[in-house]
């Protein structure tokens, strides 16, 4: 560090003498450039030897100069500086040497230099730099605090606006190993079938390379749903897409029942099976019926120590379907399926759908649902049921809260079954104050603040009511019952 105090003293004194050789000087100068040259150079090994040049262009006029050079000490170590050709006679006073900061851990060489003799042309060389290499790594060569007179200003107390390039130091990437020899691929072939748009049975061709499960097998031929029958307990057992998990492991030599919406043509790939028997299906029109048909259902709030059944009755044909849920099991699957192709399902069937306790008690449902055509496309309903959500036997309004009321209340009431329904709210003359339009309600508990028909005490135009009696009435499409409630202000 003192010795560069050194040389940036001596370059302001070599800067003041400088001023009476500038003075003479009218010439306007253009845009000076210092750059490390090779502006990219390949580290040689560590403990030989590295040298770059510091270059300008645009320097006509300069008598002086001073510099820093900025390096990775870890990767060069400073060995000397030689004056260039760029500065006619110039000279450095004092021998520069490395100084280490310790916060950025790059080394500074402070380099300033001065000419008495001439002045420096368009370009030339500067200095130039010797280095050993320690490590060969990449690193840079930097310019940094650039102070040079502008041969312009004859009081020289003016600096050049200089532009730097640095300089990079690489080190060539390690090669690559080659590759390892791949083994040779076991003789595979391919086999194509044509699934109708709809139900198809089929059968796998081939042995996969990776055995398929029932979520692998629907995503390789675009089903939504894979059914099979167990052969032990001569039951089918569905899987739908989607559901989680990967289902059923898929086997060669038996046939399975899978509905794919948009049919084509899939190919298959592996290996040759024994007992293999290829076999595809007729499929169905997607539109109107179907031979399969899968009811999966999710169970919330289950007791894990508890066993259910999943039961789905088609109301149209009474034909029930059913699936045990075992402890700790949420998900199940009833199927329908006929192995002749005859229709199990039609859209418009009106299916019931029920959980039943191990002790035969409905703890969840029933529910209607009706069979729609997407539904017979996809060939599965996807329900969400939870353990304890049983309809009301009958439907009901209750007694408002709180009553009295100023200015808010909730109209607590159950419906048995679906309905749209709607509360009307009536003044001790019969004058209608309010309508309440609720929609389309499904079957269930309203009792609760969150769920409750609310009014805020205003009329159809948004005002106040006066305090006195009012009249609410739940109307729905077989329902009617009225209440009497208090507004006390």
């Amino acid at each position: 560090m003192k010795d560069q105090m050194i040389n940036r003293g001596l370059f302001s004194s070599l800067v003041t003498v400088l001023v009476m050789l500038f003075a003479l000087h009218g010439t306007t100068y253009g845009e000076t450039v210092l750059s490390i040259d090779p502006a990219e150079i390949e580290s040689p090994a560590a403990g030989e030897s590295l040298t770059v040049s510091v270059n300008i262009t645009g320097g006509t006029g300069i008598k002086g100069y001073g510099i820093d050079v900025m390096f990775d000490p870890t990767a060069l170590s400073f060995v000397g500086v030689q004056v260039g050709d760029f500065l006619p006679g110039a000279i450095i006073p004092v021998a520069p040497t490395a100084e280490t900061d310790a916060n950025t851990g790059l080394a500074t060489l402070s380099i300033a230099g001065v000419s008495f003799s001439g002045e420096g042309s368009d370009m030339g060389t500067v200095v130039t730099l010797s280095f050993n290499v320690v490590e060969a790594k990449d690193s840079s060569i930097q310019l940094a605090n650039i102070q040079i007179p502008d041969p312009a200003d004859a009081s020289l107390q003016t600096l050049l606006a200089v532009t730097t390039a640095d300089g990079a130091i690489t080190v060539p990437a390690p090669e690559t190993p080659p590759e390892p020899e791949t083994p040779p691929e076991p003789m595979m072939a391919s086999f194509s079938m044509m699934l109708n748009a709809g139900l198809n049975m089929i059968s796998l061709p081939l042995m996969p390379a990776e055995p398929y499960t029932a979520q692998s097998f629907a995503d390789a031929v675009g089903a939504t749903i894979v059914i099979k029958l167990d052969a032990a307990s001569q039951k089918f057992v569905g899987f739908t897409a989607g559901e989680g998990g990967d289902g059923f492991a898929i086997e060669g030599g038996k046939g399975y029942i899978v509905n794919t919406p948009d049919g084509g043509s899939v190919t298959f790939t592996g290996m040759a099976w024994d007992n293999q028997q290829v076999a595809t299906a007729p499929g169905i029109n997607p539109f109107s019926d179907a031979w399969a048909f899968v009811v999966s259902g999710s169970l919330q709030k289950a007791d894990p120590h508890t066993n259910y059944i999943l039961v789905a009755k088609n109301l149209r044909t009474g034909a029930v379907a059913t699936d045990p849920i075992s402890k700790g099991k949420v998900r199940s699957a009833a199927v329908w399926a006929d192995l002749n192709r005859n229709s199990v399902i039609q859209a418009g069937d009106q299916l019931e759908i029920t959980v039943i306790d191990d002790g035969g008690h409905i703890v969840s449902g029933p529910f209607t649902h009706t069979v729609d055509v997407a539904d017979i496309k996809q060939a599965f309903l996807r329900l969400s049921l939870v353990v304890g959500d049983v309809p009301p036997e009958k439907t009901l309004l209750a007694q408002n809260f709180p009553n009295p009321f100023n200015p808010e209340t909730w109209m607590p009431f159950q419906l048995s079954e679906s309905s749209f329904a709607s509360i009307q709210i009536y003044s001790t003359s019969g004058q209608l104050v309010r309508t309440l339009d609720l929609g389309l309600m499904p079957a269930g508990f309203y009792m609760t603040q969150s769920s409750a028909a609310y009014w805020d005490g205003r009329n159809g135009t948004g005002e106040h009511v006066a305090s006195g009696v009012y009249f609410y009435t739940l109307k729905t499409d077989s329902f009617a019952a009225t209440r009497k409630m208090l507004i006390s202000k």
